[in-house]
């Protein structure tokens, strides 16, 4: 039985991924337009517990389609607070195999988990996850299949 025959499958939608976690120049990093806007307060905090050790969680960046750089994907406070801190470099876990949509999904699970959302970015993110999901699950899409 493959995947689509099992509309009540919890199996994710790619079970493989390549990863690889370096030190990359904070330079060759982009961030996507529409994101969620900084809070200066959480950039000050993160200053602050950098400056004291190290980064706790390493940022999660992807290829950028034309192979010069990365976009990210998740960590944009702790990208900023690494740019106000004048460091050069930031641990990085890079996801080679993610597609745009993907890497968007990922992004939004990561801001629904671990961000303060407004209810607002709440809202926006949940409906945002809900079509990228059905477009990268089509048989999910109005209840899946219900044969």
């Amino acid at each position: 039985m493959n995947r689509s025959d099992a509309p009540n499958s919890s199996k994710p939608l790619r079970v493989e991924r390549s990863e690889e976690t370096r030190e990359i120049g904070l330079a060759g990093i982009a961030v996507s337009h529409g994101r969620r806007a900084l809070r200066p307060e959480t950039v000050a905090a993160l200053m602050e517990s950098i400056s004291r050790g190290d980064l706790i969680y390493a940022i999660v960046v992807r290829p950028q389609d034309d192979g010069h750089g990365y976009i990210l994907i998740a960590g944009r406070h702790r990208l900023e607070a690494y740019k106000r801190l004048k460091r050069e470099s930031i641990p990085a876990v890079i996801k080679t195999d993610l597609s745009a949509d993907e890497a968007e999904l990922m992004e939004i699970d990561e801001n629904l988990i671990r961000a303060d959302l407004t209810a607002a970015e709440r809202a926006m993110q949940l409906a945002r996850r809900k079509e990228l999901y059905e477009k990268l699950a089509p048989q999910t899409k109005h209840g899946g299949d219900r044969r």
